[in-house]
């Protein structure tokens, strides 16, 4: 008769490359939707507590018990911080959110974090030969890391989370609890499962998809017995995959968003030890991540561990300005300094610099003489004009070996393009590849349930593009890459033609063509100084003064733009007169109507009819431009270009629902060419979109024919 054991062992459970594979065709939906019901109920709870452990704050209780007010508090303070520009919170307020938003503070109300570490409780328990003591004791007495520890205790240290999850133990399959660890939340995990419990608690998928996973893995060739460092670790996927592709390899993994750092070493911990995440102390050089250890920024990081060069990195910066999204100028300018002072790099080269050049420098450093990093970024920062010293110091240095171009979409909640730029040294060319023929675009919907409700129901689906890489073009990329001959998707350019063309590292087929144009928008003027106004819509409710008849007043809505157009053949909302104190609000002709809100923000040109004044909603931006420096037509051209969507990325004030903030859109910089330019490129949008007009017309002619095509045959029966 085997002994019972008084502690868990981790070596019990140990995920391979074969059962890997298994788990990924398990479903997990049901455990998947009963912890959240359960714990559902417990984050309320933790959340409550976390409130009232600093008393002086009512907002954090507001937010959880009484959402409608607390967003409305807040969407009344956003609105006075853009009115009177304050840039800095007071003392006080600061240092509270700091309490809160500590990353070793637990528990913490997230719920992905707690799903997980509550499945991770479940298959522990489910051990046969285990002592079922459901308190901290089978945690302590373990072999689990310390890390790993940290993150559980707090958790079932706390009677809500224990009383919860106590109905769940063995009601479900190791095999489910492992695939849930595994695959939750994970980029295949939202194209699969489709659904999202609640908007505000389950946050968009940061994770890469398998394709572009395999496609990194196949770039770096990874070697027995090298070591890789992975900077934001994307869920741990990255880590668990170089893990599997070879298992001699040790694999560094560190991580600045804290819940991002615990969901990955909660699922790394299920496959081979070689997988370690590390925090930093100045004096001791690099520790293993300790709970009791407060996470360090990326530049301390990468100081303290400068010794200790690898032989392959891979950052994935494409969401940098989300992580940083509330202090971004000051993290810069700090790094800024300390890059001038600990390397040596004139200020000429890191002034301006953004923040993904930065963290370049820093992999740059780290590499060993033959090693080679991949980063994930942007596709702005290959050519916009503040970036030009930088991106000369990088190619007249010979560091970037490659940049492979790829479509927007290649992220859930993400539109925008990207770039893969692979770094290594002495290189004498810079080889570029355009992916876009070789992903693929598959549609998915996301359904949002309302969990407010007894019976939980959907209450919105959204539709999504999502590209995808799959196995056989992931080996077509590397092709490409490894081919010698210069083709249409491919092709070298020495570094003295790279200087030729100002230092920009655009991926393109039409690359020539395209640099020429970007040397034309060199010049780049700060928002604020070529607009005359930039003002909110009407916030005022209007349901007393609707009119249920055409008037001259129209109450313009969202759903009244569409394709940049204003529709006013289908305008809903009349007004029977409007407020004195409202006039204010009258949008001029060849004003810019932009929606406040949403990733891929609306936009129209204001051409008003003689005959109607038009108050816009509250959920607008009215943007009147000087027109003797700024064509209104040419300015909608530009913000309708992948270009200029990008821009106004820079001008969301949270990631969760892309708010955008007058004060940041007053201070982002635009290229403006000569009135000329401008009017030419003004002239061919402004005829796009009478063409738009013309063909939506038609189409609404047909549709209406359509209908009438089985009277015309009834014969007077109908």
């Amino acid at each position: 008769m085997e002994k019972i054991k008084k502690f868990f062992d981790i070596k019990t459970i140990q995920i391979n490359r074969e059962y890997y594979e298994k788990l990924k065709k398990v479903d997990y939906t049901k455990l998947e939707d009963e912890l959240y019901g359960y714990l559902f109920v417990c984050n309320d709870i933790l959340s409550s507590e976390l409130s009232t452990k600093y008393e002086k704050e009512e907002m954090l209780r507001l937010m959880f018990e009484e959402p409608e007010e607390f967003e409305r508090i807040q969407e009344e303070i956003k609105e006075e911080i853009e009115r009177f520009g304050i840039e800095e919170l007071d003392e006080d307020t600061k240092e509270y959110f700091n309490k809160i938003s500590a990353k070793n503070f637990f528990p913490y109300p997230d719920t992905r974090l707690m799903m997980v570490v509550g499945a991770y409780v479940l298959l522990i328990l489910q051990e046969p030969l285990l002592e079922k003591n459901f308190d901290s004791s089978i945690i302590e007495n373990s072999n689990l890391p310390k890390e790993l520890q940290g993150i559980i205790i707090p958790y079932i240290s706390n009677p809500c989370f224990k009383m919860q999850l106590f109905s769940l133990i063995n009601k479900f399959e190791k095999d489910e609890l492992l695939a849930f660890i595994v695959f939750g939340f994970s980029f295949d995990h939202y194209c699969k499962y489709q659904t999202k419990k609640e908007d505000s608690i389950y946050k968009s998928c940061d994770s890469l998809s398998e394709g572009l996973i395999k496609l990194f893995l196949n770039i770096l060739d990874i070697k027995d017995n090298e070591e890789i460092l992975n900077l934001y670790s994307d869920l741990g996927d990255f880590l668990v995959a170089s893990s599997l592709s070879n298992s001699s390899v040790t694999i560094y993994g560190s991580e600045d968003y804290f819940v991002r750092d615990k969901l990955s070493i909660l699922k790394a911990s299920l496959f081979s030890n070689n997988i370690k995440f590390e925090n930093t102390d100045k004096e001791n050089g690099i520790v293993f991540n300790d709970s009791a250890e407060e996470n360090i920024s990326t530049l301390k990081y990468f100081e303290n561990r400068e010794s200790q060069k690898v032989d392959k990195i891979f950052l994935n910066l494409s969401q940098i300005l989300g992580y940083y999204k509330n202090n971004i100028k000051e993290v810069t300018e700090e790094y800024r300094s300390k890059l001038e002072n600990n390397f040596k790099i004139p200020n000429e080269i890191l002034k301006n610099t953004s923040l993904e050049w930065i963290f370049h420098i820093l992999l740059i450093n780290q590499l060993k003489e033959k090693g080679k990093g991949i980063s994930l970024v942007k596709t702005n920062i290959l050519y916009e004009p503040k970036n030009k010293n930088i991106r000369k110091y990088f190619v007249e240095n010979g560091y970037i070996e490659s940049i492979i171009y790829l479509p927007k979409n290649m992220l859930i909640d993400y539109p925008f393009p990207l770039a893969l730029i692979v770094f290594s040294k002495e290189n004498k060319k810079i080889k570029f590849i355009d992916a876009y023929k070789f992903c693929k675009m598959e549609k998915f919907k996301i359904e949002f349930i309302d969990n407010y409700f007894k019976n939980p129901k959907i209450s919105e689906i959204k539709e999504q593009n999502i590209n995808i890489i799959i196995d056989t073009n992931v080996e077509k990329i590397i092709d490409l890459i490894n081919n010698q001959k210069n083709i249409k998707e491919s092709f070298s350019k020495k570094i003295e033609d790279i200087v030729e063309k100002d230092y920009n590292l655009v991926v393109t087929e039409n690359f020539e063509i395209l640099v020429d144009i970007l040397k034309k928008f060199k010049n780049e003027i700060k928002f604020k100084d070529i607009i005359k106004n930039i003002v909110r819509g009407s916030q005022k409710t209007i349901s007393k003064f609707k009119s249920e008849e055409e008037t001259q007043y129209i109450y313009l809505s969202l759903s009244d733009i569409n394709d940049g157009l204003i529709e006013f053949k289908n305008i809903e909302n009349y007004l029977k007169e409007v407020p004195k104190n409202q006039e204010k609000f009258f949008i001029k002709n060849n004003s810019i109507l932009l929606s406040k809100y949403g990733s891929s923000p609306k936009l129209a040109i204001s051409q008003i009819p003689d005959d109607k004044k038009v108050i816009p909603s509250g959920n607008f931006i009215i943007i009147e431009v000087d027109e003797e420096k700024l064509n209104p037509w040419y300015l909608m051209s530009y913000f309708s270009s992948g270009f200029g969507s990008e821009k106004l990325k820079e001008t969301y004030t949270e990631a969760k629902n892309d708010t955008i903030s007058i004060r940041k859109l007053e201070n982002i910089e635009i290229p403006v060419p000569p009135i000329k330019e401008q009017e030419k490129i003004a002239k061919e949008y402004r005829e796009s979109l009478k063409k738009i007009e013309e063909m939506k017309k038609k189409l609404k002619n047909e549709i209406q024919n359509s209908k009438e095509i089985f009277i015309k045959y009834s014969g007077g029966l109908v």
